[in-house]
């Protein structure tokens, strides 16, 4: 069978319209383009990361931000009248869910805004000895 008669009883059969590419010979040089696959450029990889990493961002200020506001908050210590348990200078985190799910209770630590009319606004950090409808 000639080289030449596979290929017109292929066309026969498949409809091929197309010449058969010339099969290479040693004496064909390849270049480094047609030998390695066509790699694409990193640059869509980076946008991609620098894209997620904007989002992880967004996302955790956005996380940090509501779990300050809703949940929990740190506070100093200001002064000495929890001298017993806290120090001036200490720090407290302080729950802020807590009191919604019950009511304070003796010996609770409680943070509490200054009810003095003045510019600074301070917070008090304070111990429960009483309740509504206790005497002291």
């Amino acid at each position: 069978m000639a080289e030449d008669d596979w290929w017109a009883q292929a066309v026969d059969e498949f409809g091929l319209e197309t010449d058969p590419e010339p099969i290479p010979t040693e004496s064909t040089v390849l270049t480094a383009q047609e030998i390695a696959p066509t790699v694409p450029s990193p640059r869509p990889r980076r946008r991609r990361a620098g894209v997620d990493w904007l989002v992880l961002a967004i996302a955790s200020l956005a996380a940090a931000f509501l779990l300050r506001t809703f949940v929990i908050q740190q506070f100093a210590v200001d002064g000495e009248s929890m001298l017993g348990t806290l120090h001036s200078g200490d720090r407290v985190i302080v729950n802020k869910l807590s009191y919604d799910l019950h009511d304070p209770r003796h010996g609770d630590v409680v943070v509490l805004k200054d009810i003095k009319e003045s510019l600074e606004e301070r917070d008090l950090i304070k111990r429960v000895i009483a309740l509504p409808g206790e005497t002291v």
